[in-house]
């Protein structure tokens, strides 16, 4: 039906963040929360999404229509949350996904700068979201970079 959802990535590799350290701890639940909170605004407006999370070595993709589902993630992330995953801005075969990537992090690396921008010279649209305790000017390599508030509201960063 030429419908393609947004996916909500979730990106937890913490470049250089400790994560012994509470406040590591701290800023990964801080991206959990806001890209939960962000999924939650978007199904209850009636817009399914793709929620790309990183598993038990692997990432998973759920396609979320409900609050249920919703409900249902918040419990697999926590219980299976795992360090660093891959993850690709590319679409893939066959699939209803996305034109539009939404990828919440710690942190943006080489990798996933150079996925971004390869991501937005095909077309799709691209949007990085970062803590904004964590954010720094190299961060803003990227496209179309938003910070993330405590309270989970974002706004744009201005470069």
């Amino acid at each position: 039906n030429g419908m393609t959802l947004p996916n909500i990535i979730v990106d937890v590799t913490p470049y250089n963040i400790d994560p012994g350290k509470r406040s590591g701890i701290y800023m990964i639940q801080q991206i959990i929360e806001g890209s939960l909170s962000l999924l939650d605004i978007c199904v209850r407006n009636g817009i399914e999404c793709n929620f790309i999370y990183p598993g038990s070595g692997t990432m998973i993709t759920e396609s979320v229509a409900s609050p249920a589902d919703v409900e249902r993630i918040s419990c697999e992330l926590l219980k299976n949350m795992e360090g660093p995953c891959l993850f690709t801005l590319e679409k893939e075969e066959n699939t209803k996904s996305a034109d539009v990537h939404i990828v919440y992090t710690l942190s943006v690396s080489d990798e996933l700068a150079a996925a971004a921008d390869s991501s937005t010279m095909k077309g799709n649209n691209v949007k990085v979201i970062i803590p904004e305790q964590l954010y720094n000017e190299e961060d803003s390599r990227v496209p179309e970079m938003w910070l993330l508030r405590e309270d989970c509201s974002l706004y744009r960063s201005v470069v």
